[in-house]
């Protein structure tokens, strides 16, 4: 990739070595000590925060959640990605 404009281009891949080769990024950019910290951050940030806060509404619950989604897969694609399979 050359920049920005390239990832206009970028297709999510739908299939098992795809899903893998996504796998591999994650850990390539979280598993090292920036990355940890970084994924400390929005874990604390963002996953240890209430979803939902007395006075606000759907949206913004939904929004919370969507937020949390986005730190669960890089969590989950880290963990897959350096777990040997079974």
């Amino acid at each position: 990739m050359s920049g920005w404009d390239d990832l206009d281009t970028y297709a999510p891949p739908d299939d098992a070595a795809g899903q893998d080769l996504i796998d591999k990024l994650f850990v390539d950019a979280l598993n090292n000590p920036a990355g940890k910290k970084l994924l400390g951050y929005w874990k604390a940030r963002y996953l240890d925060q209430p979803v939902c806060t007395p006075g606000a509404g759907a949206d913004h619950g939904f929004h919370r959640e969507g937020q949390n989604s986005l730190i669960r897969d890089a969590l989950l694609r880290l963990k897959r990605g350096t777990e040997p399979r079974k």
